[in-house]
């Protein structure tokens, strides 16, 4: 914990007031110029791979220049690049036979994103969907042993469009989950996964899926598939797996057998698909001899979703998501920050770091790379202001989260606001799906400023003219002051150390009652070797916590299952309940360790 000697008093908080954000027409003018660039449909949503995010990073850069900010790295350079997986390519070794006759890649089969790349063959062995639910008393692998051979799996649960049934129809549960499906085929000595469309409520069958990996190759170690139902009906009697469909629905319970005259032979070649991203980073240095190293750190996420995709809200919709509340706004009020900052250099005694984070719609990727390759060392950070959604204010309604992060935070922005009069929530939870996660769990202060929730979040609508322009100026001047104080005092913070609540339950189905087991583990989504799970950091109070694990160990194996990524992590706790004593392998540095871990309770 950082030891602080910093004294709020009202005197001198009010007296650091120092914005310059005092011009708010130009403020606001500039805003809307930064918004209608980074939300235009030109910038293609922003999405990881896009033309568009690339010419956002260079507005970025380009608008640092202007301002007067140094570039974070040598060469004048504003750019801090990494790799990222964002996508899957099938190479053309990919085969399929089924009874020696070939089948036709993309029109009777595709494999999936999930699956390794292998050569196997095996008699056809038929495991219903694929469930292993103790809950239900359900296990389709109870009375098969499919080691060695080809599992063939339906897709969803049992009576999928039944909501009566123990599986809840029309509320999927985990076990609908194709990864899952894989990974417990895996376990069950499975050599390949098969899937197919159940005949029930699809006599002809869906149109097969895009090849995707939703921007983590993590594959499940064994080939996975997807095939047509003709590909079957060429082997089998066209109403077998109906009625076996149908028997399994009705009884809810497995009808799993072997098919011994069905002899698979698949090879899968894919290869993960790179990008370069960046974040793109600048620096105001005090100007005065002997200033502090001790930097404040000011972020804004860039990217967003593209034409859409999985985390739209949008589904099945492919149209560009502008993104202008989330997070262009944020992005346009850091800028307007580091110029009211840069205006007031004279008066810093510690730098400021301006950061664009590339990564965050896929899992916080360009703060937790930075946290790791910073420009100061990390834990010389005095804190970090996250701006996320901030551009959507009503009725001067400000949320900030991460207040109980350091003792000063609550009553240093009370007095700051009241120059403002923002109808303040003030959250202590410095945990959040937002950058700002992956600098708190190195114990570094934050704050992470939100205008709310609406109705437009992750789809297509979330577009320019539905910023509210003046109050978005008006936080960057509060947000300024905030700066201000902090750079032109040199007192510390105190850090606090936040114990995570875990007694409120989580949300949850009506099938999922009872405490959940839990680790504690914060993942490094930057990590995607698919070698094992490294974690971003470990969760106050929690089991890892106490056994000792930590920020960069990479989990590799508990128990007797291999951890491959977090899916592997996820799939494990799903059959652990809370008391449950597990083992952990995993690798530090270049030491093997183990340690022995009693799950808690959520």
């Amino acid at each position: 914990m950082r030891k602080s000697y910093l004294v709020v008093t009202s005197v001198l908080i009010l007296a650091a007031l120092v914005s310059a954000g005092t011009n708010s027409e130009t403020t606001v003018k500039n805003l809307k110029a930064h918004l209608e660039y980074l939300a235009s449909d030109d910038l293609q949503g922003r999405g990881i791979g896009t033309e568009g995010i690339e010419k956002a990073a260079h507005y970025i850069a380009d608008q640092f220049t202007v301002i007067g900010l140094e570039a974070g790295f040598e060469n004048n350079n504003y750019f801090q690049p990494f790799e990222i997986t964002v996508g899957v390519k099938v190479k053309d070794q990919t085969s399929l036979l089924v009874n020696n006759t070939r089948y036709r890649l993309a029109e009777d089969y595709t494999p999936l994103g999930i699956s390794s790349s292998a050569e196997v063959s095996g008699v056809l062995a038929f495991v219903g969907y694929g469930i292993t639910a103790p809950e239900y008393d359900y296990n389709d692998y109870a009375s098969i042993d499919v080691a060695g051979k080809i599992a063939l799996v339906l897709t969803a649960e049992p009576s999928e469009k039944d909501s009566s049934t123990i599986f809840a129809g029309i509320d999927p549960t985990v076990h609908s989950e194709l990864r899952n499906k894989a990974n417990l085929a895996r376990e069950n000595g499975a050599a390949a996964v098969i899937f197919i469309d159940g005949p029930r409520y699809y006599p002809q069958g869906k149109e097969l899926p895009r090849v995707k990996n939703d921007m983590g190759y993590y594959d499940v170690g064994i080939p996975v598939l997807h095939i047509n139902q003709s590909v079957l009906y060429d082997h089998i009697p066209g109403d077998s797996l109906l009625h076996l469909q149908q028997k399994i629905d009705a009884r809810m319970q497995p009808a799993s057998l072997i098919f011994d005259d069905v002899m698979i032979s698949l090879r899968t070649d894919l290869s993960a698909e790179k990008s370069i991203i960046k974040n793109v980073v600048g620096v105001i240095r005090p100007t005065r001899d002997g200033a502090s190293e001790y930097p404040l750190i000011i972020g804004a996420h860039y990217d967003h979703l593209g034409y859409g995709g999985p985390a739209s809200l949008a589904p099945g919709v492919h149209e560009v998501h502008n993104g202008a509340d989330d997070n262009a706004s944020g992005v346009a009020a850091m800028l307007e920050i580091a110029r009211n900052v840069k205006a007031q250099q004279e008066k810093l005694v510690r730098p400021l770091v301006f950061i664009a984070f590339s990564g965050e719609e896929i899992g916080l990727i360009g703060s937790s790379y930075y946290v790791k390759s910073p420009i100061f060392p990390i834990e010389n950070t005095i804190a970090m202001l996250n701006l996320d959604a901030v551009g959507r204010m009503q009725d001067d309604g400000l949320i900030v989260f991460g207040t109980g992060t350091a003792q000063e935070w609550t009553t240093l922005m009370t007095m700051i606001n009241k120059r403002y009069n923002f109808k303040l929530t003030l959250n202590q939870d410095g945990y959040g799906p937002s950058d700002h996660a992956s600098f708190v769990v190195r114990k570094i202060p934050v704050l992470h400023f939100f205008t709310g929730a609406n109705t437009d979040y992750h789809k297509p609508s979330d577009d320019v003219e539905k910023i509210n322009f003046p109050d978005l100026g008006r936080l960057a001047d509060f947000i300024t002051d905030i700066s201000l104080y902090l750079t032109t005092e040199s007192s510390n913070l105190t850090y606090v150390h936040q114990q995570i609540k875990r007694n409120e339950p989580a949300k949850e189905s009506s099938r999922h009652k009872g405490a959940r087991p839990w680790l504690g583990t914060v993942p490094d989504f930057s990590y995607q070797k698919g070698d094992g799970f490294r974690l971003n950091g470990v969760s106050p109070g929690s089991p890892c916590e106490s056994a000792g694990l930590a920020s960069g160990d990479i989990i590799t194996k508990i128990d007797d299952m291999d951890i491959r990524s977090i899916y592997d992590l996820m799939n494990l706790l799903n059959k652990h309940a809370p008391g449950d004593i597990i083992t952990i392998y995993f690798k530090r540095d270049d030491a093997d360790m183990v340690k022995q871990v009693t799950l808690g309770k959520r």
